[in-house]
């Protein structure tokens, strides 16, 4: 079973207890960590910046754990505007 976990964008100490979490539950290559942007006037390169920012955490992640040879999850970022939540 697939399984979605949902990540808000923020300062990266901020999302590093909660990747971890997420990251170490997840057991499925097809299980994925979403990272949302909220702000209604973001731009493109905040979404790179919100990718940047889960990258630099999984590679945190697997350094800590040795985990370079696991199989890779999928990071994805999305746009969010707090007005539709």
């Amino acid at each position: 079973m697939k399984m979605t976990y949902f990540i808000k964008d923020q300062n990266l100490s901020l999302m590093k207890e909660s990747f971890f979490t997420y990251r170490n539950k997840m057991i499925n290559p097809g299980d994925e960590i979403i990272s949302i942007v909220e702000d209604e006037f973001s731009t493109s390169q905040d979404l790179v910046k919100a990718q940047i920012k889960l990258l630099e955490l999984e590679g945190q992640y697997r350094s800590l754990k040795r985990m370079w040879n696991s199989p890779s999850v999928k990071l994805n970022t999305i746009f969010q505007p707090k007005y539709s939540l």
